[in-house]
């Protein structure tokens, strides 16, 4: 049996299983979020400049992190940055202090206050679900392994 187009990219077996997942906990989280910002005041410009740049900075980030951490060879980090070769390989510190870099910049920009406090739960249940996402992800199934 051939492999998807997705299957062929990540080294895990059934990685939509993994996305579906981990979009519907963003979803839930993301519902959240303009629930309490909403509730909080807080202007909607500034909350799609979080998404934003937590998107951007996260990623970044998260990728960065995973290079330091993970790659020992330096030479390959330009052919890896951008292409991950399994669906484990980011870096969730990476993407937490991306987030949390977000809510700085845009606190600073839009002269906010109080903006950590609005994303502090929206975030815990991104976290957890994304955390719960990994169990459609098994150890030990990489190209690594004989």
């Amino acid at each position: 049996m051939r492999p998807s187009s997705m299957e062929a990219y990540f080294s895990t077996p059934r990685p939509l299983n993994f996305l579906l997942a981990l979009g519907a906990g963003l979803a839930v989280a993301l519902v959240w979020l303009f629930i309490q910002t909403r509730r909080r005041g807080l202007p909607l410009p500034a909350v799609l400049m979080l998404l934003g740049l937590s998107v951007v900075l996260g990623g970044f980030l998260s990728r960065l992190e995973y290079l330091l951490v993970e790659s020992p060879y330096i030479e390959e980090w330009p052919s890896v940055f951008f292409a991950p070769r399994g669906i484990r390989e980011f870096g969730f510190m990476g993407a937490v202090a991306g987030v949390l870099l977000s809510v700085w910049v845009t606190q600073k920009v839009h002269r906010l206050r109080g903006l950590g406090n609005a994303i502090d739960l929206p975030g815990l249940l991104a976290v957890f679900f994304a955390r719960a996402a990994e169990v459609f992800v098994p150890i030990g199934t990489g190209p690594y392994v004989d």
